[in-house]
């Protein structure tokens, strides 16, 4: 259930009004960066009609500070603005407001949930800058969302939540075994109709792949009709990826993706294998794959690689916890580490630098981001494919002695860090 507390200021307006665009200039690389001492919210956007919309946020309480107040209990006050720009013209300001809230401290509380309305102008596609200030500690956090609200199909008209319940998962994947509720827009009740995609798509092809700009619409294992409304618990047992669309005929929809138990942790030996696709040659990954024990074949790489147990310890911890992060950071239409900004946080780590427009965000590995040293990625929004985040990579054969260089360095027993 969402938390309810004190509200002293709410404020909503500032339509069409003219401003300079400082998403491209800021540094985001804080999100894909594990610091201690900042502010890591989440957020999700959904969309209650073509004009109404709520951002529901969640903060861990251990990032809070907690000051006595006059009435001697303990309280973190925070401050959320946020600004809606228009894709089409994204110095423009559609709509911006913000909500400061006191949240008292309790016990066995981890996470604060809160919300915030938005009034959407017209039917259109945005981003949304969201600032987040701890104003007892004066840190600031800002982040940018983006939101299609252009058809009765758009992501953010779709969201995963608790069962029976309005609390957000903050994601669009889930375990077999987990039962969840749907919602969608305003309805009460609604009629979806759901493609099933049963087998994931491999790793991501190396950056300085070519690949064609055609590829063929993949087809689904079955299809199906079901209702449902906000409150009934769904649980899809089967693992895969499910397309929702409200409107078959309409592009786009919301894809549900459907994980094994224990997901986005590593917890088999074929989580622990099929990384290692990007750094492995084909035969030799495949021997991994057919051997008898495949844990032990896996171990077994690990440990010729590095040369000394206590090597091979630190790089297999090290590697796996980037599996594990890129599936909590990228996970669209397969596991995060299989996307294309997941296979570059695996093998180069976090980016130093990462700059966004409108639709696209680039990445910069390099000590100093102004250097001619410096390693830069662009990725593009993808646009229909159910999912609210998900980007490719402008491949470019200039990647290929970057890329060499980090697999040879893992390959040798070595964790490699872009910087």
């Amino acid at each position: 259930m969402l938390a309810s507390t004190c509200v002293f200021v709410f404020l909503l307006g500032a339509h069409s009004c003219r401003t300079a665009n400082p998403v491209a200039r800021e540094n985001f690389a804080w999100q894909y960066q594990q610091t201690e001492g900042r502010l890591n919210p989440k957020y999700v956007i959904h969309t209650k009609s073509d004009t109404a919309a709520k951002i529901y946020f969640r903060i861990p309480t251990k990032e809070l500070l907690y000051v006595r107040e006059a009435n001697n209990i303990f309280a973190a006050r925070i401050l959320i603005r946020y600004i809606l720009h228009p894709i089409s013209s994204a110095p423009t300001v559609s709509d911006s407001g913000h909500v400061v809230q006191v949240i008292p401290q309790a016990e066995n509380e981890t996470m604060f949930l809160g919300e915030l309305e938005m009034h959407l102008p017209k039917v259109e596609n945005y981003f949304v800058e969201i600032t987040l200030r701890d104003l007892n500690k004066s840190t600031v956090t800002r982040s940018v969302i983006h939101l299609n609200n252009q058809s009765p199909n758009s992501v953010s008209r779709f969201m995963l939540t608790e069962p029976s319940s309005e609390t957000p998962l903050f994601a669009q994947y889930v375990a077999r075994s987990k039962p969840f509720s749907l919602r969608y827009a305003s309805s009460a009740s609604q009629t979806f109709h759901v493609s099933y995609f049963k087998t994931w798509s491999g790793p991501a092809p190396p950056p300085f792949a070519y690949l064609e700009q055609t590829q063929a619409k993949a087809v689904p294992d079955s299809t199906f009709i079901f209702s449902t409304d906000a409150t009934t618990p769904i649980q899809f047992t089967k693992q895969g990826r499910y397309l929702l669309k409200a409107d078959s005929a309409i592009a786009g929809g919301f894809t549900i993706c459907v994980f094994y138990d224990g997901f986005p942790e590593v917890v088999t030996a074929s989580n622990l294998l099929q990384p290692l696709r990007y750094m492995t040659a084909k035969n030799e990954y495949n021997k991994m794959a057919t051997a008898a024990d495949v844990k032990l074949a896996v171990d077994e790489f690990w440990l010729n690689n590095s040369g000394s147990e206590e090597r091979a310890r630190v790089v297999i911890r090290q590697f796996y916890n980037r599996v594990e992060e890129a599936n909590r950071l990228f996970t669209a239409q397969a596991e995060g580490w299989k996307t294309d900004r997941g296979m570059l946080y695996v093998i180069f780590g976090p980016p130093q630098g990462v700059y966004r427009s409108a639709d696209s965000e680039t990445w910069y590995y390099g000590d100093d981001l102004g250097a001619s040293t410096t390693t830069g990625f662009t990725f593009q929004l993808q646009k229909n494919t159910g999912c609210a985040d998900d980007f490719y990579l402008l491949r470019n054969m200039s990647y290929n002695a970057f890329w060499t260089h980090a697999v040879d360095t893992w390959r040798q027993g070595r964790v490699f860090s872009g910087y």
